[in-house]
């Protein structure tokens, strides 16, 4: 049986690898103040249904997770500690996703700037656990898959993963 992470896992390396492509394209859009962030733009749109098929992605992968485990009797708690840095990666992995969901949802708010311009709010916590979540998961995910090809020692199929 393949591995019940590894459909996630690519999932998730190619939403947040496309998701982090928007983001040199996201500067140029304008922002009006007062409509949510993923009615403003198509990108934001994208980077909305990117964290939410992340999300859908893995409470699935974690329905099964559990299924199997009680079918195979096998005690949840064992096999979260013995595979802690999955587990905490993918606690991540929903976090990041989780506060981008909120984040495209917020609102566009602009503030008086000292030269009588007017800029966009002060970065929010929400896009900045996002950003970091996004990037810091998308890396891992990626080391975690060649250390897993490596280690089997084959590089042909999908097997290898």
């Amino acid at each position: 049986m393949v591995n019940l992470i590894v459909i996630p896992q690519i999932y998730t390396i190619i939403a947040y690898g496309f998701s982090i492509y928007l983001w040199a394209l996201i500067p140029r859009v304008p922002l009006p103040e007062g409509i949510p962030f993923y009615l403003i733009h198509p990108y934001f749109t994208a980077e909305l249904f990117l964290m939410l098929s992340t999300l859908i992605v893995w409470a699935i992968a974690l329905i099964i997770f559990l299924i199997y485990s009680l079918k195979q009797g096998v005690s949840i708690a064992r096999n979260v500690s013995q595979n802690l840095f999955t587990t905490l990666l993918v606690f991540i992995t929903v976090i990041a996703a989780i506060s981008g969901c909120i984040f495209y949802f917020t609102h566009a708010v602009y503030y008086p700037e000292p030269n009588g311009d007017f800029g966009v709010s002060s970065p929010d916590p929400l896009a900045a656990i996002n950003s970091l979540g996004v990037l810091f998961s998308e890396a891992a995910w990626i080391i975690l898959g060649i250390a897993k090809i490596l280690k089997k020692g084959n590089t042909s199929g999908p097997e290898a993963i």
